[in-house]
């Protein structure tokens, strides 16, 4: 069994997630950047203010999350994948379809989450999934890439292919 992660070592891991530094951290709370980096140090005692970050951080990755496992069962159960499949193996992806609207919105038509493999062309399944909201820019490319990147941020271990006709 692995060794339970400390609260420092917690507390990093929520900073490279939401990409903060401690200028960030600092600004947030009202402190100085140094302060930051000393009370967040290895051998000190983490402040109640950032254990409450890592719980909200841990809650809200966790509501974020689908279990790819499940999504793969089903997969197997439904005979679209072979039972044998080693799912290492597998790629994650996540397909997303839409289209545009004469006032310049996409509206999204589907959201698929699968898997593919060496040998095995994407399988999925329609899914419910949550996807971040879609900013509208002036250039229609624009909002469309902003909007592929925001998916990718919210999925980094996925694979994201989204067409909008």
């Amino acid at each position: 069994m692995g060794e339970k992660r400390s609260y420092q070592q917690r507390f990093r891991l929520l900073k490279n997630d939401l990409n903060l530094s401690n200028k960030d951290i600092a600004e947030i709370t009202g402190n100085d950047p140094n302060s930051i980096r000393t009370v967040t140090q290895l051998k000190a005692t983490l402040p109640r203010w950032a254990k409450l970050s890592i719980y909200v951080h841990k809650i809200m990755k966790s509501k974020n999350k689908f279990k790819m496992e499940k999504v793969i069962e089903f997969l197997v159960s439904s005979g679209l994948l072979p039972e044998d499949i080693d799912q290492t193996l597998l790629s994650k992806k996540i397909v997303i379809y839409g289209e545009w609207t004469l006032d310049d919105d996409i509206v999204i038509t589907e959201k698929r989450v699968g898997a593919y493999g060496d040998d095995i062309f994407f399988k999925g399944v329609d899914f419910d999934l949550e996807i971040p909201d879609i900013v509208k820019y002036d250039d229609y490319k624009k909002t469309e890439s902003k909007f592929i990147e925001n998916l990718r941020e919210m999925y980094p271990n996925f694979q994201i292919s989204v067409k909008i006709d």
